[in-house]
């Protein structure tokens, strides 16, 4: 199973990122003279929890691993049980797919 500080370690990550976006969404709208005010950061800020909720693997205990150059499914694991994590890595060139 995954750990709390991985999972506190992951919450301070997505701040960090959201917290960066909205600067650069600041900075492009004063850039480009467009009005930002509160109830534009609270609409940004929405959406990227929604997001994150949208790709959360909270509820996952199936993988499946579909290669259709080898014909179809190469892996699949499922148990009730299973915990399922995923990372992006190699600045983005790698999808690791972590089960517990």
């Amino acid at each position: 199973m995954e750990s709390i500080y991985l999972r506190k370690l992951e919450k301070r990550e997505v701040d960090k990122n959201r917290d960066r976006l909205i600067e650069l969404i600041k900075e492009f709208a004063k850039a480009n003279d467009i009005p930002y005010n509160e109830s534009v950061e609270e609409l940004i800020v929405n959406v990227i929890n929604e997001m994150s909720k949208a790709t959360s693997t909270d509820l996952v205990n199936r993988v499946e691993v579909i290669d259709y150059l080898s014909g179809g499914r190469s892996y699949v694991s499922w148990s009730p049980d299973n915990a399922v994590e995923t990372r992006i890595q190699d600045e983005g060139r790698t999808i690791k797919v972590f089960i517990s």
